[in-house]
């Protein structure tokens, strides 16, 4: 009782933390780098606005690939200006991903995930992915997340949809609330979806190890890195799910320095099959480790010439 007790304080102390410091860098910072609006929650944004000035969900958000089940979400968010809105509603997700963390783990180097490449790149564009990555701590949140992004939540809810719970009635009442105001998003939202662009771990450079990960098939994290193998991500921010998979420190510092080192534009398979070599199958004597980031380091200055 007295653990759960510290962990939950501990959970909302930094999830105060994580709120203020990252509303601070998503308002401040980043607007003067050029990301004055809301970033990729414009779309939401936009359908939510439309749906109470009584419009089509869609009404001028013909390049957002989100469902219009991500503008019932954004509702709240309405009467803040672009940018504050933007800024709030990561913010929020970020601190309901910290408290989870800690909550449920105990384990305060879990944190460092907010270091890598993926969560700036997701604070940067204002991505659904904390959120999605604190579905494997609160399983509820799961199927929800399916009907707003499924090609990322997919992979956590196919791990947690035992456990779900009350999930499933949130996710069924706003997709009938969707489908009642706007009967044919589906249809439009797949033609919009259609323009997704994106990459396919298992088909890029060093997706061939991916598979391997079959050889832990009893390791959920294992599986969980299997199905984010044949589902499309856009780019960085969509592998944040992919941090849950550290077992110690060290691990975890290893996957953050990767991503900072890989390049943006080839990087994402060196990343993934490098998440699968270090953590999956859960190799844990340090001299093997390094042994197969020199094997991955040679094999990508190879590539490169």
């Amino acid at each position: 009782m007295r653990g759960d007790y510290l962990n939950k304080a501990k959970a909302i102390l930094f999830s105060i933390i994580v709120f203020i410091v990252t509303f601070t860098i998503r308002y401040y910072i980043f607007h003067f780098r050029g990301f004055a609006g809301p970033g990729d929650f414009w779309g939401s944004l936009v359908m939510a606005r439309n749906v109470l000035q009584g419009l089509d969900p869609y009404t001028g958000a013909h390049d957002s690939t989100y469902p219009f089940t991500a503008g019932l979400i954004a509702l709240p968010f309405t009467p803040l200006a672009d940018r504050l809105a933007g800024a709030v509603y990561f913010s929020l997700i970020s601190a309901i991903l910290a408290g989870a963390l800690i909550f449920h783990t105990g384990q305060l180097w879990r944190l460092l995930m907010f270091f890598s490449v993926p969560f700036v790149y997701a604070m940067e564009w204002t991505q659904w992915s904390p959120l999605i990555t604190a579905a494997w701590f609160i399983p509820a949140l799961a199927p929800l997340m399916v009907i707003i992004k499924p090609q990322i939540a997919l992979p956590i809810f196919l791990n947690r949809f035992r456990k779900a719970g009350y999930g499933y009635i949130a996710a069924v009442v706003v997709l009938v609330v969707s489908l009642t105001i706007s009967p044919g998003w589906p249809i439009h939202w797949w033609n919009l979806a259609k323009g997704y662009q994106n990459y396919i771990p298992l088909l890029m450079p060093g997706g061939f190890l991916l598979p391997l990960a079959v050889l832990n098939i009893s390791d959920k994290r294992a599986r969980l890195l299997l199905a984010m193998s044949i589902l499309p991500f856009r780019t960085q921010y969509d592998l944040l799910p992919l941090f849950i998979i550290p077992e110690t420190p060290l691990q975890m510092i290893f996957l953050i320095g990767i991503t900072w080192l890989a390049p943006m534009n080839v990087g994402m398979w060196y990343l993934v099959a490098l998440t699968f070599i270090l953590m999956a199958v859960n190799i844990r004597n340090l001299k093997l480790e390094i042994l197969f980031l020199k094997m991955c380091l040679c094999r990508r200055k190879t590539s490169n010439r």
